[in-house]
Formats: C-alpha cells, structure tokens, sequence
C-alpha cells in the first residue's frame, strides 16, 4: 500500500494552497499556441509548422485539440523546442502535480487507483504500425497469461493505447501489480507473450503519477481497462464500490 503519511502530506498541501493559489500552482496539460511561442521562445508559425510535420508523420497523434477554439496543444510539445533537461525538469515537476490532482480528485477511479500499490510501470512500443483495437487486445491477452502464472498471487494491471507521436500506430502503458516477479523475468514474459517491438519495465514510483499518465486521456473510452485477479477485495479493502473499480 502507497505510504499513507506521504499521500496525506500531499492532500494537506493541496489544500492549504488551493484556495488562494490554485492558478499559480497549476501545472498545465494545454497550452494554446502562443503560450507554447513564448514558452519556447519561437514564432507562432514555427509552432505551426511542427504541428503539422507530426500530424503528417502520424495523423493519430493525440497532442493537439481542436475541437474548439482557441486550439490547444499538449505540454509535450514544448519538448520540441526546449532543451532535454529544461524539459525534463518541467515534466518532474508536471508528475508531481498530476499525484497531487489524482489524491485531490476523491471519488474518481484516478484517485482509488494511486491508493494502491502497484510495482512497474511499463511501455511497449510494438515494431509494426498496430491500431488501437489490436493494442487492446494484446492487453488483455497478456493479463490472461499474467495471471496464469502468477501461482496464487495478487496480479492487478490498468492500461491505456496511445498513438506514437512520429509514426503511425499505437503503443501500449501499463502499471502492472504482479507479486514475486523478477523484473528480467517479467521483461522476457512480455517480449515471449507480445508481437515483436521494444519493452521498458521501469519499477513503479508513486510520485510519478503512474496512475495519472495512463489515465490522462480519460477513462470513458475504449482505449483502456482494468484487470485483477483480487478487485473486489482490492475495493473492499478502500471502501471503493464495484461500478468504480470494476468496469
């Protein structure tokens, strides 16, 4: 179970800096396209045209919206124009204010989720350009097979498909509760049970919001899940109902 002192540390901050600061301490998930120039300190119309370089290379990228006006761009594609460490110290800090949203956001799946623990955080980046009704099901194939080795442990995984960002076809994040599993084990699991690409198994960090990034495109679509050997118990044990943690 995620250390209880820490998560309410975290709750109290939230709290305490909420209601008079809730703007300043926000860290955005969308941009529009002039925050993005002047974070990156470009022009807009550069902003434009990377835009449209990743949408030619992969029309499915899912860093933009523009289902309204004015259109919004993802954090991540100051990536493109910030040096690697500025942005890697925008998104640490993005991480850590995404676990603070997700214990904030009580009642949510989000939030009953980070409650738990969980061991890895993987990413499987297939070879071939695979759409997302296939990735789903790769998913969910793999969580039977998961489960059929798991010799009477607790297994639990939540994932999510995303389009890739500079090609076509989808990849796949999970966090994956698998008890006694040696991470090279786990790894040669995956690549053994999966179609042939590139597997990163990273050890579970709490304050990384692992939870968060897998659900950060929602979860009323199709493009995710939930499986567990122990759910109910899993729910029981948090007081969480079964149209919650159980879709």
């Amino acid at each position: 179970m995620v250390d209880a002192l820490v998560l309410e540390i975290l709750c109290l901050y939230l709290n305490k800096r909420k209601m008079k600061k809730e703007n300043a301490m926000r860290i955005k998930n969308w941009y529009t396209k002039a925050e993005i120039a002047h974070l990156g300190h470009v022009s807009e119309k550069t902003v434009e045209r990377k835009r449209n370089q990743l949408l030619e290379m992969n029309p499915d990228i899912d860093w933009f919206n523009t289902k309204k006006k004015p259109h919004l761009f993802s954090y991540k594609m100051l990536n493109e124009f910030l040096a690697p460490e500025i942005f890697s110290l925008i998104k640490e800090n993005q991480q850590l204010g995404n676990t603070i949203r997700c214990l904030y956001n009580t009642g949510t799946i989000e939030h009953h989720l980070t409650m738990m623990d969980w061991d890895y955080f993987i990413t499987i980046s297939y070879e071939d350009a695979l759409d997302r009704k296939r990735c789903f099901s790769i998913m969910h194939d793999l969580y039977e097979r998961f489960e059929n080795n798991c010799f009477g442990g607790k297994t639990r995984m939540f994932f999510t498909t995303e389009a890739f960002t500079n090609r076509k076809g989808c990849h796949n994040h999970f966090i994956l509760k698998f008890e006694d599993a040696n991470p090279k084990h786990l790894k040669e699991f995956i690549e053994n049970n999966c179609p042939k690409g590139i597997v990163d198994i990273k050890p579970y960090d709490k304050f990384k919001a692992g939870v968060f990034y897998v659900a950060k495109d929602g979860t009323q679509g199709e493009d995710w899940d939930i499986m567990g050997n122990r759910l109910k118990e899993d729910g029981n044990m948090f007081g969480i109902g079964n149209n919650v943690l159980i879709p």
